[in-house]
Formats: structure tokens, sequence, C-alpha cells
């Protein structure tokens, strides 16, 4: 089943900003493409997926050519870490940051590449990079943003709103990663403040157990001719958003290849601790086929989508149905 049998499945206290609050590569393609302007396209969009295989064949002949290039290392492993090619992500850091040691954003992001290796943890030696690369730089923006989210798994909130506030402060103000951040901070000092989560408190409902019982229960399936395009390397993802809209509740991921399958979402598998599937009477459910390898949509990928799914409900049947344009 996809709540327990796949492989990468993302709880509440493992990069859950990336899942709430926007596109996971979105500061990795504005630093990799500092040509886009807003007029043309928004820097904070996903990438084609040909465009980052450019971008990787590119980077890697340029290392080939000089491997004592410490900026092309950079941007290979940038790339890769845009395509969620992790393991060769932390070498290519790794290369980079024996060439520029004192450069703060590539221990931030070997920081991260190491924390998906292991399990998606930031505790140990992920931190020990976020805190190097703030020492060097305290407006880096990756390690502002994963120290931002620990401190927030650690139920450190006014540490968690002060890395988060020097973060929204470098971002585009009308930016939808800047805006989610916002939100982040807003939650962060509700919870510092000891009130409940925002969707509660909003309702004037008293606060919730941390979690309960409450499950979903039901298969993915997938259509005969969309079923032809799957490959080895696709991934899946099962999301649970609020029947009112706002960031996911529930996710799950694993490999694609083993459609159709039987599904189970609970609170286990929240995003954030505060904002538990189990608060909501209602959700929509997205299932979505990545050929990128990353949680958000791009052209070609496969999805399928059913709203109006009560929470508790079982034998609910999800069909992915057509293509990401």
């Amino acid at each position: 089943k996809v709540g327990y049998a796949l492989a990468g499945i993302l709880p509440a206290a493992a990069f859950g900003l990336y899942f709430i609050f926007g596109n996971p590569t979105s500061l990795i393609e504005i630093a990799a493409a500092p040509t886009r302007t807003e007029a043309k396209v928004d820097p904070t969009a996903p990438m084609r997926e040909h465009d980052i295989e450019k971008m990787v064949q590119q980077a890697e002949a340029k290392v080939k050519e000089n491997p004592k290039d410490g900026d092309a290392w950079a941007i290979l492993a940038k790339t890769y870490a845009s395509m969620g090619r992790w393991p060769e992500a932390w070498k290519s850091y790794q290369f980079a940051i024996d060439l520029l040691p004192e450069n703060a954003s590539l221990l931030s992001g070997q920081a991260e590449a190491l924390a998906v290796i292991s399990g998606r943890v930031l505790q140990g030696r992920p931190m020990e990079l976020v805190n190097r690369a703030l020492q060097l730089d305290p407006n880096d923006i990756k390690g502002l943003e994963l120290a931002g989210f620990y401190a927030f798994q650690q139920r450190n909130f006014p540490q968690a709103i002060t890395y988060l506030q020097n973060l929204h402060r470098q971002l585009p103000p009308q930016a939808p990663y800047a805006k989610n951040i916002l939100a982040a901070i807003s939650e962060a000092q509700r919870l510092a403040a000891g009130g409940a989560p925002a969707n509660q408190a909003e309702q004037g409902a008293p606060a919730a157990p941390p979690a309960s019982n409450l499950t979903i229960r039901g298969s993915l399936e997938i259509t005969p001719e969309l079923k032809a395009k799957l490959t080895q390397n696709d991934v899946i993802f099962l999301f649970a958003r609020p029947g009112q809209g706002g960031p996911p509740v529930a996710a799950v991921r694993g490999p694609a290849i083993q459609l159709p399958m039987d599904f189970e979402l609970s609170d286990r598998l929240a995003m954030n601790p505060g904002n538990l599937l189990s608060m909501h009477k209602e959700v929509v459910l997205v299932a979505r086929v990545s050929k990128s390898g990353g949680p958000m949509a791009q052209p070609g990928d496969l999805e399928g989508s059913l709203s109006g799914v009560k929470v508790g409900a079982s034998g609910v049947t999800l069909v992915i149905d057509k293509v990401v344009q």
C-alpha cells in the first residue's frame, strides 16, 4: 500500500517546507538561470525537463573540460539537485566545496542533498553543514530555509520565525514562494503564542489532538493508454489537500511502475504537525506520476484528481487519466 510500502515516504518531520510552501527547486532555478525576466517567464515556475537535461549536459561538459573549475561543479550540483538526482548532486557539491570551501551556498546545498539521501533527516551532519553555511553567510537562502524548517520541526518556533523572516526579506515579495514563507511565519507566530493551528483558530475551534486514527483508504488506478507511458524511473506522488484549498495535509511517494496499487493516508503522513489530515472533513486527492522525480507538476507528467473525499472514507478509487500540459 502506498501509505506503507512505497519508498521515500514523506513524514511530517522531514522536508515539509518543500511540499507545504512551494517548489523545492525554485531557488536553484533562479540561481541557474539569471537571464530570465518576469516579463517573459515566472522565475519561480518549474523548468521544463528538457531544459534541465540541457543544463546537465552543458555542466558535465564543463567539468570534463576543466575538473578544477569550482563554479562548473557548483552548477552541475545544483542542476542534479533540481532533477532529484541527489547522490550525484552530493558528490558534485563535494568537488565544488573542495575547490570553493568558503562558498556558503555549496554547503547548504550539500546539506540538502545529504538529508534527502539519509532518509530526509536534517539532524546531524546536514545541520552541521547548514550551520557552517550560515556562519559564512547569515543570509544564505538555502541555509535559512533548512534552518527555519529544522527549528519548526523541533518546535522551536521563535527561532523558526527568526530564520524565516530573514529568508522572506530576501525574496521577491510577489513570488508565490515568498507568500508561502510568509504563511509559514504566520503559523509559527501563532504556535509560538500557544494558539491552535491556523485552520482551526480562524474557525474558533478547539485544538485537535496531535493525531487520530482517521484514514483514507482506496486504490490508485491508471488508464491503459497512460500505463503504457510508465517507465522504471517514474515516481508517483499522492497528495491530500483541504477541500477549501491550501497546502497538502498528507503526502506519500514511491515507484510509479507498481500501478495500480492500494493506498492509505493518515496523520502519520502529515506534511505539517500543525495541520493534520484528521483536522479536515473533506479533502481533494491528487495523484501525479512525475517524469522528473520532483513533486511539482511538469509538462508530460501524468495526473488524476478526486474532490469531495471524506476523511475516514474507504474504497476510494482515484484514476490517473490525463497528461499535464
